[in-house]
């Protein structure tokens, strides 16, 4: 990391003439631009303007390299002592922060590779789909149907994780990954001798809120019960704000019990087009 050099003016007082007195001129002191500093969290890869300790570690920010701070995603380590609800809660509520940072919805990765603090998703088994009669359709493999879809959605790389507590350790795979305007899709799978636990670990009966870096707040609805494709689900609602208030996109996350595998499923919509959220769930209901 390469600081820069401090700037200092020194003026010397004017010398007077022998035999004469004189008062001497006043001091010009050369004004310097002081230099602009950054500073970040190389652990969270997060950035402030000033000093001051990271919001996912609590790590205490240093100077950023000049070269600016690598473009790495916000991946916070979550303490081991929090209880199983809480790391849940978090990973949940986590999906949108990144979004926050990023100005962009960011869900599942169609090309990715596991880290040591996520399971991310991997490539492979990726529906093509089709384009007839002004639907868009997806075969969905784990769900043993088809999603329909109006208009024409074409493919959508994003970006997707979830904590190991929630995967047991297991690599998403990614399953369909498409996106029309400012809506998105995302759809997952992991293997699981437990679905119905790792549904019953992300059940909440409290709004949770958390902060979305760059002044914006992450709001996490409690969770509710539905039907996908015929199998049982859970779902959550999440929204980002700005801090006066202003909606800057929504989406849903839903897990869904599929016997040996849990899908996850993620849609989101910006804020012009929040609106279309509730079309989206249907269309993810009547799979089949």
């Amino acid at each position: 990391m390469t600081m820069e050099n401090a700037y200092e003016t020194e003026v010397a007082a004017p010398t007077a003439p022998t035999g004469t007195t004189t008062r001497p001129a006043n001091a010009v002191v050369e004004s310097v631009a002081t230099p602009s500093y950054w500073y970040w969290c190389s652990t969270c890869k997060l950035a402030a303007s000033k000093a001051g300790a990271c919001h996912g570690c609590g790590t205490p920010y240093a100077l950023a390299p000049e070269v600016g701070v690598p473009d790495t995603p916000y991946n916070p380590r979550i303490p081991a002592e929090r209880t199983v609800r809480g790391v849940v809660g978090s990973a949940v509520a986590m999906v949108l922060v990144i979004v926050a940072a990023i100005g962009a919805i960011v869900v599942l990765a169609s090309h990715g590779s596991a880290t040591d603090s996520t399971s991310s998703a991997s490539g492979g088994g990726i529906s093509n789909g089709a384009h007839v009669d002004g639907l868009s359709t997806y075969g969905i493999a784990p769900l043993h149907g088809t999603l329909r879809l109006q208009g024409t959605w074409g493919t959508s790389v994003q970006q997707f994780s979830l904590n190991p507590a929630i995967t047991a350790g297991a690599t998403i795979k990614s399953q369909l990954s498409v996106g029309k305007g400012g809506d998105t899709i995302a759809m997952g799978s992991f293997p699981s001798a437990d679905p119905t636990g790792v549904l019953n670990q992300v059940v909440s009966a409290t709004p949770q809120t958390s902060d979305g870096g760059m002044g914006q707040k992450v709001t996490a609805q409690p969770t509710r019960d539905l039907t996908i494709a015929g199998y049982t689900a859970v779902a959550q609602d999440m929204e980002t704000r700005t801090t006066k208030g202003g909606l800057v996109n929504r989406g849903t996350l839903y897990l869904v019990n599929a016997g040996d595998q849990v899908v996850v499923i993620r849609t989101s919509v910006v804020a012009a087009q929040a609106g279309d959220l509730p079309g989206l769930e249907q269309a993810l209901v009547a799979i089949g």
